[in-house]
């Protein structure tokens, strides 16, 4: 029996099931460690810091002819403690393994690139148009990307509301979809897709002219569209500047999503201060709402990177203030209804009738004596005996207090359900404690 030699492995990288396949590896991780304090209360902790979340993955590709790639892609997230979900307390967000994308792609350099399977939607780049080196540090989400629940000024911790307003979460997204992408032409691409629930993304991008060489430029606009009926739509904007000569970076964005809005300018500089790698500052200022609450954020990043080994090194302070508004209340009448038991047989009543309460509540006043009311969403039965109040039994308001009367029992019912209503309330806004966020961590890529 001849003896098959088996051919050397290709150790620089992963070893495909087939031979005219090549597969590779890459992946990255973020941990970080992170101080958040408001007036009321602090808090240290350490996680992953999911503006650029930890995760793995694998690719495939094998060539069709010349100008044709097939290629799939499997990414895992692998986070930790994340941190938009941690707040001041990270006992309840343990680590977590979950499906980023899985996808398959059929590319041709003249013809574009048609992906289906789960993965980011056309016009995940509309923030994505940004030079700076630290994006990794602080985002376009905002306050809210940090999880804080902030206090109201001079309030106990206990009485937080949320550190930030306005998420917008229509770019960044990864769902269902099929998705076509254009070649790239004279720095213009285009992309769309038709997502899940019957959704759809649409995006452009622009890179720049070839022959520009002083200047670097990035812009970025896409639109989205979610659910049959457009139930939830936005759009963002996203352009970015670079000297190469001087490294001096700005960069400004802008997205809309239904009531929310968000918008965030940085200005930046990235250039060469040792050998490792090149060195990243950014300061930005942004403000982001959601018609009810808004919150103001400043923030200062600095990120070494250490070339030699794929990682860099990070540090970034941001403050943020803003107010929460309590929505306006609509005044709603007490009112009792009748509650269906198909069980019971109830004769229909034409009359006002008495009701029993079985766990006195609030007490109201009719014809000036002091009555016993029932709790909110309390059931109450009818009183046996029409002609005397018994104990605690108490009449029904006639209509011109509250609740209404009640006249008609239908048949085939035999309880009654009392709703308390509410008062009416202007909406009020009330400054919240400014939130100040330290974080440093290490990004590692493979």
């Amino acid at each position: 029996m001849k003896q098959t030699m088996m051919a050397k492995p290709d150790t620089s990288g992963l070893v495909s099931g087939s031979s005219t396949v090549k597969v590779s590896l890459y992946g990255r991780l973020n941990p970080a460690i992170r101080y958040a304090a408001t007036e009321s209360m602090s808090s240290i902790q350490a996680l992953d810091n999911s503006h650029s979340s930890s995760r793995f993955g694998i690719r495939a590709a094998g060539a069709v002819n010349k100008n044709t790639t097939a290629s799939a892609l499997i990414e895992v997230g692998v986070n930790g403690p994340n941190r938009p979900g941690s707040g001041f307390d990270i006992s309840g967000s343990g680590p977590a393994i979950g499906l980023r994308i899985a996808q398959a792609s059929i590319g041709n350099t003249d013809m574009g690139t048609v992906t289906i399977g789960h993965g980011w939607r056309a016009g995940s780049g509309g923030f994505g148009a940004n030079f700076v080196g630290t994006g990794h540090v602080f985002g376009i989400w905002g306050p809210g990307g940090d999880g804080i629940a902030a206090t109201m000024d001079g309030e106990e911790a206990g009485n937080g509301v949320r550190h930030g307003a306005g998420p917008i979460s229509a770019f960044g997204a990864r769902e269902a979809r099929i998705q076509y992408n254009t070649p790239s032409l004279m720095g213009v691409g285009l992309e769309g897709s038709y997502n899940q629930d019957k959704g759809w993304s649409a995006g452009a991008s622009f890179s720049g002219f070839p022959n520009m060489k002083e200047v670097s430029i990035a812009l970025n606009a896409a639109y989205h569209s979610n659910g049959e009926n457009g139930e939830s739509k936005g759009f963002g904007v996203s352009g970015s500047l670079r000297h190469n000569a001087s490294g001096m970076i700005a960069t400004g964005m802008y997205g809309k999503q239904d009531d929310n809005t968000a918008w965030m300018i940085e200005g930046g500089w990235t250039g060469k201060v040792n050998d490792a790698g090149p060195t990243s500052l950014t300061v930005g200022y942004g403000r982001w709402g959601d018609g009810v609450s808004e919150s103001t954020r400043y923030h200062f990043a600095i990120n070494q990177a250490i070339a030699s080994a794929g990682t860099s090194v990070y540090f970034g302070v941001s403050y943020d203030t803003g107010d929460a508004t309590v929505p306006a209340v609509t005044a709603v009448a007490p009112s009792i209804v009748a509650v269906a038991d198909p069980t019971a047989a109830f004769p229909g009543r034409e009359m006002m009738t008495r009701y029993t309460i079985a766990t006195p509540a609030d007490t109201a006043t009719v014809d000036d004596d002091a009555v016993l009311m029932p709790e909110d969403g309390a059931t109450i039965t009818l009183a046996a005996d029409h002609t005397n109040i018994g104990a605690d039994e108490t009449p029904v308001l006639d209509a011109a207090d509250t609740p209404a009367a009640v006249t008609a029992l239908p048949d085939g019912y035999q309880s009654l359900k009392y709703n308390a209503g509410t008062d009416a309330a202007p909406a009020t806004a009330t400054e919240r404690d400014g939130v100040i966020t330290i974080i440093a961590g290490v990004l590692i890529r493979f």
